[in-house]
């Protein structure tokens, strides 16, 4: 009996190790002594009950300057280019145009760290990223420092929100599409960038009057720069991030385009502690290869795309390995046509996937459980029509159609999704109303809630249907009469349904009969909101305001009672300014605020013999404080030649507030007191520079 109790206190004190490591990664990677916002403790004792727990997740901010407002079009879509970052202070050293899209309304983060963000109420895992048509399953370096997609090779981004037409990928959230080159250049043309974290290089070689190569690397040293202050005599931080992409492009005339294209990029993060003889690692990587078309009358691409997650820890007590893999290949090819005021379009596609969720190795404290994971294979076939029918002056009217097919195993879905949209113009103005249906096939869930890639992929089935959402929405834009102002603006409201809720803990994994299914309730619900964003440039001064407006509630099938989605941002402030001095020096400043994301408060805090015991209240019940931040910078550009030269710097958090990250409970043993805990923010008073060179 002793030897039990002794086998089992030290399989508690490991898997408590474990928690406290996961959450420590995510803590540490990017603190530095010099910048990084402190973990802030609260040393006056607080009562057993009525304390609110967990995390608070904030919005980072991008700055810009020059063309500050994106194009919005008839739909609401947003355009954004990369002359929208030419001279952006560069957050540690990067200009990111899918970061950019922050600034637009209905889209928020939910974390200084988060990878990815929340469009009009939907969940970061409702988001579909596609490079040039291929589906990108993660397009996010570790704790969304920025994305995969270098804006040297990706120069364009379109963001679809709620209103979408048809043969648009299958996501519930926000359609974000990245636009790689697709012109020959007339000459040579390069750009190299060294940023503060890493560094990159890319080209554009024209070969011939109709073909050309281009392509861009980039590599991290990260290391060198953050490795020395995060690590002590005990433990050690590395980090590495790397990203190669390559393009070939031949354009016969000017209606016709191939592009054949690659892209890889890979993260591997490393922390070990020889307090406790452990070493965990964390790595991931994206392989993309596709090729598509655009000529006269036909579209048409196919794609292969891959994405694999390792996370393991290993210590004196236990090795755990938690690896997924995403596979999927497919293609779609679509035809128009425009007969006098109206243009039809049709497509059709398929999509093939092979996923394998976390599969659970354990061995140690006495655990060596059968693996409960397998492949699920899944296919996908989709066909669309749509029109747009020009029926007056100031009315078009865009009907649209689409049917999905869903196999995996023995489970089949069909579903038909119609959408009708109708665009109205008065004066200057446009008004855009949309009803339609979505669906989404391929679901994520996890523990984390601000998209690390420990969060893995499954396919829908029977236990987890398709993903559906019925949305109305409507969008407007006009110029204002004064100072070269513009509004645009835009509400909806969704019924969201069958969307999947991973309710695991990290501690779930050691269980023998651990399976991702066992921890994954379907809920229901709703979203509405609305956004509003004033744009003004003039004299050498550009600047936009955007506030949005958020509510998203779900529940569960065994419940009437409704609670806040951990996706609902109530309220959301943009204010960003960018005034060029002269053709060397421009300046600009960002200002962010946003409601307190939502966490379920703690009623009690009590002991179980020696064991702490913490009983929770209704989920997401409570809010943590308010988040806000001003971050400034400013360039200076000069000319040797035909080359241009840029120097930025920007700090970020200029006022040092310290957000809170997150909020946890400690207990003082000696004393028998219990903690509360803040987690300040990672990013306080952070410089941030780079030097560009383009050709």
């Amino acid at each position: 009996m002793h030897r039990k109790h002794q086998k089992d206190h030290k399989g508690r004190s490991a898997v408590t190790r474990l928690q406290a490591v996961l959450l420590f990664l995510l803590q540490t990677l990017f603190i530095s002594a010099a910048w990084a916002g402190d973990i802030v403790t609260d040393k006056t004792p607080v009562s057993h009950e009525n304390m609110d727990t967990l995390q608070q997740l904030q919005e980072l901010v991008v700055q810009s300057r020059g063309m500050l407002s994106p194009r919005i079009s008839d739909d609401g879509t947003v355009r954004m280019e990369v002359t929208h970052l030419q001279a952006l202070p560069r957050y540690f050293g990067e200009a990111d145009l899918l970061r950019a899209l922050r600034f637009t309304a209905g889209v928020t983060a939910t974390s200084d760290l988060a990878s990815g963000f929340i469009v009009d109420g939907m969940d970061m895992s409702q988001n579909a990223y596609t490079l040039n048509g291929a589906p990108v399953q993660f397009p996010y370096h570790f704790g969304g420092i920025f994305s995969v997609f270098g804006s040297w090779q990706y120069p364009r981004v379109e963001l679809a929100k709620s209103i979408r037409r048809v043969g648009t990928p299958q996501a519930l959230g926000g359609v974000i599409s990245m636009k790689g080159r697709d012109k020959v250049p007339d000459r040579f043309r390069g750009s190299f960038n060294l940023g503060l974290t890493a560094s990159s290089a890319g080209v554009d070689i024209p070969l011939g009057k109709h073909f050309a190569i281009n392509g861009l690397a980039r590599v991290s040293y990260i290391d060198a720069l953050l490795g020395p202050l995060t690590s002590t005599a005990a433990t050690s931080i590395r980090y590495s991030f790397y990203d190669a992409d390559i393009a070939a492009i031949y354009t016969p005339d000017n209606e016709q385009t191939l592009r054949v294209y690659a892209h890889h990029n890979g993260d591997r993060l490393k922390y070990g502690d020889s307090n406790y003889d452990m070493d965990t690692r964390l790595k991931w990587r994206n392989i993309l290869a596709g090729a598509d078309w655009s000529g006269n009358n036909t579209d048409a691409y196919a794609y292969y795309s891959e994405m694999s997650n390792t996370l393991s820890l290993i210590m004196q007590d236990i090795n755990v390995m938690m690896p997924s893999t995403v596979r999927q290949a497919g293609f779609r090819g679509s035809w128009h046509a425009k007969y006098g005021m109206a243009r039809v379009e049709a497509g059709a596609g398929g999509d093939w996937y092979a996923i394998r969720p976390q599969d659970i190795d354990t061995k140690g404290l006495g655990i060596a459980p059968d693996s409960h994971v397998r492949t699920t294979v899944s296919w996908l076939a989709t066909a669309w029509a749509t029109a747009r029918l020009q029926v007056a002056d100031f009315l078009r009217i865009d009907p649209g159609v689409e049917s999905n097919t869903y196999i995996t195993g023995s489970y089949r879905h069909t579903d038909v999704d119609p959408r009708l949209s109708l665009i109205f113009r008065t004066g200057t103005g446009r008004l855009t109303l949309h009803a339609g249906r979505y669906h989404q096939y391929i679901h994520q869930v996890g523990f984390s809630e601000i998209g690390m890639p420990s969060n893995f992929k499954i396919a829908a089935s029977q236990a987890s249907p398709p993903q559906e959402s019925l949305n109305v929405a409507a969008a407007y834009s006009t110029p204002l009469p004064w100072l070269g102002m513009k509004i645009n603006a835009d509400a909806y409201y969704r019924r969201v349904l069958s969307q999947p809720e991973y309710f695991g803990g990290v501690l779930d994994v050691l269980s023998d009969s651990y399976s991702p299914d066992l921890f994954i309730r379907t809920c229901s619900g709703y979203n509405y909101g609305f956004g509003v964003t004033l744009s003004a440039s003039f004299s050498g001064l550009s600047a936009t305001a955007g506030y949005n407006f958020g509510i998203a509630r779900r529940r569960l099938p065994d419940s009437s009672v409704y609670f806040t989605a951990t996706s609902e941002v109530r309220n959301a402030v943009n204010v960003a300014a960018s005034y060029t001095i002269n053709d060397h020096w421009s300046v600009d400043a960002v200002f962010n605020y946003m409601t307190g994301r939502p966490i379920t408060p703690v009623k009690a805090v009590y002991f179980i013999g020696k064991y702490l015991a913490v009983e929770y209240g209704t989920r997401n019940s409570a809010r943590l404080p308010d988040y806000h931040r001003l971050d400034i910078g400013g360039s200076y550009k000069f000319f040797t030649g035909n080359v241009r030269h840029t120097v930025a710097l920007s700090i970020i958090n200029v006022y040092g507030h310290r957000n809170p990250e997150a909020v946890r409970f400690r207990y003082n043993s000696e004393t028998g007191t219990i903690y509360k805990s803040y987690l300040a923010s990672l990013y306080r008073f952070i410089p941030s520079f780079s030097y560009s060179i383009d050709l």
